[in-house]
Order: structure tokens, then C-alpha cells, then sequence
């Protein structure tokens, strides 16, 4: 998209700004100024008839929504309040609207039809779940379609009540099972809810704003998963471009905090972010998927993969496995508040918190399991 933006200022004349001030906002300033991208200047809510914030000149609004010229105008919105300003340049008329993670998706120009493989018995079942978040979505399935995977797969699509242009997706993606909720589920829901249609002996969990970098993917993962049926869960390294940062796999340092892995090599660990990760089907099924007790959303995924150790499964880092993920483009966890933050945790303490803090020697005998290294 950075790529995109530098080809309409030089090409086409447009106009970039940036809206937001802050610590992101310096940051984005930074990388599109090392790419070349001269941006117009920025806005900030804060001063709005314009000034200084700290050492940042701020334009006055009127520039803006006063502007003849408002098809020309990009704004890259780098502040925390991405919805309400959003809607506040739409009032005004602003209508190309980018945010940070906008700039690190690739740009497709046209959307075509993207037919996937129908398959009758497939080897793995690849889940999507979406809630809005149309560029995001059509960005990782056609990462997805071009990836040049070798096995048999379906795609199941499950979209919870979107109003943007995913309620198409049936006439985007042929070949994949789209499942359109007639009620919005959240994100859990939306998970189980596709996972009890899987036929595959595996299931992809993918985030609808990821996009896989690393051709044959889903081969590759399947082949290390069938070396070791020990593995509940496989998942690798995730490269969040717009935070600059890896994630890699964890484990629990308190009942509620994590830390992350000394060595990046393939070990098992207690949590892997599960963005890209591949689960046994009936280990899945074992440990019931996401216990709905944790709705509408945080620490599902830690109280499901627990219980995928307890069942004596493995879930294992392995960060030869790469994707980029755009982090946060659906189901905004955020936007649900912190009362449920505090609600599931206190629930995952009651639950693991004993096992976390005590059972330290048989989390150590997890952690330094080498047998499995040598199934290669």
C-alpha cells in the first residue's frame, strides 16, 4: 500500500495527510519519510484550529473540510480513535481513508474471482472468520489461493453479520463454503460454530488479517504435524509490520503474564498466538474447542490450548513457519471493554491458576522434552 500511495502522489498529484499527532503518528511520519512519501501535513482532534503539539506542526481543520479538491485527499488516520474519526471525515466528506495497517497490506487493484479447488476429502479443513474487514479478508484468502499447496483443503468462511462487502463473498471466493450468521456470534462462536463443519483430519486456524508470505504453507505444517502425533498444536513465528516486531511462542511466567521464548528454535511452548496455527481435528474436538463460558472474547485460547496439554498433546513452536499478520483489523477486542477482561481472567486464574504456580517441575518436564526433536 506504501508502494501505491507514493505512485498517486507522483503520478496522480493526490494529497496525503496524516490525522493523530501522537506516538503513532511520529511513527508513521518516520517510515513513509524513509520511503520517499511527502505527506501534506497532519491533524490532530487536539488542536484543532491548528499549532504546535510538542515538536509537531498541526494543521487547522478548516484545511481539510474546506479542501475544493476532496477526491484527491488521502488521510492516514495514525491515532488510537479510529472509528469516530473515521466517521468524522466521512461527515466531511473525506472519503479515501487509510489507517496503519492499511500501509502494510499489500494493494490489489482489481479483485477478481478467485476459484479454489472443491475437494471431497480433504486433509485439512482451513477456518476464516470475519466481521467486516472486506481488504483484509480478500488480502489473506488471496495469499491463500496463490500459495501453491499441494494437499487436499476446503476453505470455510464463517462471516458474522458483516455489512461491508463480505456479505459478496460467496462471489469472490468459488469452491469455499461461506456460512453467513444470521445474528452476530463473536469471534468464539464464529469459531466453533465452523469448526463443527470441518471434514479435515486437521483444521487451519487463520485470521482473516493475516497473509501467508511463505509458499506452501499449509503443506509444509501438514508434513510436520503427520511426523509427530504427539502434536496437538503447530504454530510459528508471526511478523507484525506495523509494531516492527516478531511474536513468538510463550509460556507462563505467572497464572496471568507470559514470556516469551529465550531461544527461537522448535520447542514446545503454552501459548502460541493462534493466527496461523494447525490443530489435530480430534483434538479439537477432545477438549470441545472454545468453552463458550469465556464469551464474548479474552483468554479463550489460553484456557483451550491448557487443556490440549492436560489431554497430553504437545502445542509446539516451530518458527521455520512464517506469517505476516495485520493484528486487530476484526473483532476489535478492545471495543468490547474491559469488564470481560477482567471476567475471564479471574475465570482462567480459578481454573489454572493452582496448576500455573505450583505444578512448576511438570511444566519444566514439558518444556525440556527433546524425543520429539529427533522425529525428523
Amino acid at each position: 500500500m506504501i508502494t501505491y500511495l507514493k505512485k498517486l502522489i507522483e503520478n496522480e498529484g493526490k494529497k496525503v495527510y496524516l490525522f493523530g499527532a501522537g506516538i503513532h503518528g511520529k511513527e508513521v511520519s518516520r517510515s513513509l519519510s524513509m520511503v520517499g512519501i511527502r505527506y501534506r501535513g497532519i491533524f490532530d482532534n487536539a488542536c484543532p484550529d491548528g499549532g504546535r503539539k510538542e515538536d509537531t506542526l498541526i494543521l487547522p481543520l478548516k484545511v481539510l473540510y474546506e479542501a475544493p479538491d476532496k477526491d484527491d485527499i488521502w488521510v492516514v488516520i495514525t491515532c488510537e480513535h479510529e472509528s469516530s474519526v473515521r466517521k468524522q471525515l466521512l461527515d466531511y466528506g473525506i472519503n479515501n481513508i487509510l489507517n496503519m495497517r492499511h500501509l502494510a497490506m499489500p494493494h490489489i487493484d482489481m479483485k477478481e474471482q478467485l476459484n479454489f479447488k472443491e475437494v471431497s476429502h480433504p486433509m485439512v479443513s482451513v477456518l476464516i472468520t470475519a466481521f467486516n474487514g472486506w481488504e483484509y479478508t480478500y488480502s489473506c484468502m488471496k495469499s491463500l489461493y496463490e500459495n501453491e499447496n499441494q494437499c487436499g483443503f476446503e476453505v470455510i468462511l464463517g462471516d458474522d453479520c458483516s455489512t461491508d462487502e463480505t456479505i459478496y463473498a460467496k462471489e469472490y471466493f468459488r469452491g469455499v463454503k461461506v456460512i453467513r450468521h444470521s445474528s452476530n456470534m463473536q469471534y468464539l462462536r464464529n469459531v466453533n460454530e465452523i469448526a463443527s463443519l470441518a471434514r479435515g483430519k486437521y483444521i487451519l486456524l487463520l485470521a482473516n488479517d493475516v497473509v501467508l508470505n511463505q509458499k506452501r504453507y499449509i503443506d509444509r505444517m501438514l508434513n510436520r504435524m503427520e511426523q509427530d502425533e504427539n502434536i496437538g498444536i503447530l504454530g510459528g513465528k508471526i511478523w507484525v509490520p506495523m509494531k516492527d516486531q516478531y511474536v513468538v511462542g510463550r509460556n507462563f511466567k505467572e497464572a496471568d503474564s507470559f514470556v516469551s521464548v529465550e531461544e527461537d528454535v522448535e520447542q514446545n511452548v503454552e501459548e502460541i498466538m493462534p493466527v496461523a496455527v494447525m490443530i489435530k481435528k480430534n483434538v479439537w474436538d477432545a477438549v470441545g474447542g472454545y468453552d463458550e463460558s469465556y464469551l464474548p472474547v479474552y483468554w479463550e485460547d489460553n484456557d483451550m490450548m491448557m487443556k490440549v496439554i492436560m489431554k497430553g498433546y504437545k502445542i509446539r513452536y516451530c518458527p521455520e513457519f512464517e506469517v505476516t499478520h495485520f493484528h486487530g483489523s476484526s473483532y476489535s477486542a478492545n471495543s468490547l471493554g474491559s469488564e470481560s477482561y477482567k471476567k475471564n481472567r479471574k475465570l482462567f486464574i480459578d481454573r489454572w491458576g493452582e496448576y500455573i504456580v505450583q505444578g512448576v517441575a511438570d511444566r519444566k518436564r514439558y518444556w525440556e522434552r527433546q524425543e520429539d526433536t529427533d522425529a525428523e
